[in-house]
């Protein structure tokens, strides 16, 4: 069977109200599962890929609540997790988020699991990487794991794509950085890290740099990459207000990879990761309103219907 293989953290995301007197709770008030890995394969699935999750988990006794929530969110969304690890030496990854009365807030992030990634992975399950169809990865592992990573998924001709979370890590003007991102099949990043990366350089010299590799999201003006003749955009889609943008990047891999895995072309691709990305900013948290195909496709229809767009081909982004 081919999958779509996602090598990311997963965490547990705890949300705390500020209370009355200005405290807060020991207790979150909301737990939920995140993790821009675990985003991604969750929309990838949704999306109909077939997906397999290579991360680490924490065995330790008092994580093991926590592990046990993370792993079950991953299965219902129908992601194989046989290859997951349980480390007793590690913690499991969270973010503690602290929302103030009006309306402020205060992140703070610890990371274990990720900080585990290296080279002894990669070893261990170099035979479940050379059967994924596709790799999709983050910049938030340790930086001499995603260059093995990429280093192996290059000499094997396999196709990576990759999310610059911490772009600091693979700015231009180091010669290893130029290097690794030549050998990434796909990079998919913002506009916060597109300039950050290719400093010096604007994003139209920065995606002539890297024609059908670099994918530039603008947010509400869309996205824009070069075909290795033109530069081409896209436009956003407004389809209504605007709720919460947490996990509108990873819808918008998750959809991306869907679709280059299910066969539709590069640009067909990115019309249903814009489509689906537009569809997940109208609901709260990163993963509530993740669409599935079946609501994409049906979206594109409504669209095509309202012939919105009419420069875009919907039509042959629907059905596979």
């Amino acid at each position: 069977m081919e999958y779509v293989l996602v090598l990311g953290g997963c965490t547990l995301d705890k949300t705390y109200y500020q209370n009355k007197n200005f405290s807060f709770p020991k207790k979150p008030n909301i737990l939920k599962t995140g993790g821009k890995g675990a985003n991604q394969a969750i929309s990838a699935s949704k999306a109909g890929a077939n997906v397999v999750m290579l991360t680490r988990l924490s065995a330790k006794k008092g994580e093991k609540a926590t592990t046990k929530l993370i792993l079950q969110n991953l299965k219902d969304n129908m992601i194989n997790v046989d290859n997951v690890e349980l480390d007793p030496d590690i913690y499991n990854d969270f973010s503690s988020i602290y929302l103030s009365s009006n309306g402020d807030i205060d992140l703070k992030r610890m990371t274990s699991a990720i900080d585990s990634f290296d080279d002894d992975l990669i070893e261990k399950y170099r035979q479940l990487i050379l059967n994924a169809k596709i790799v999709v990865s983050q910049f938030k592992a340790p930086k001499s794991f995603l260059h093995s990573l990429i280093d192996f998924c290059y000499q094997n001709n396999k196709t990576i794509v990759l999310t610059p979370t911490r772009p600091d890590h693979l700015k231009i003007y180091d010669k290893e950085n130029a290097d690794l991102l030549n050998k990434v099949t796909y990079i998919t990043a913002n506009e916060i890290e597109c300039k950050r990366i290719f400093e010096g350089y604007s994003i139209e010299d920065a995606i002539k740099k890297y024609p059908n590799k670099l994918i530039v999201t603008l947010g509400e003006n869309g996205l824009i990459y070069h075909n290795g003749k033109d530069i081409v955009r896209l436009p956003a889609f407004n389809l209504g207000q605007v709720v919460d943008t947490a996990g509108a990047g990873e819808t918008f891999v998750g959809n991306f990879v869907a679709g280059l895995f299910r066969g539709y072309t590069f640009e067909q691709s990115l019309i249903r990761a814009n489509v689906a990305s537009a569809m997940k900013i109208q609901h709260h948290s990163a993963q509530n309103g993740i669409p599935t195909k079946k609501e994409v496709d049906s979206q594109i229809n409504k669209l095509i219907a309202e012939n919105a767009y009419p420069q875009i081909n919907f039509s042959s982004s629907i059905g596979k």
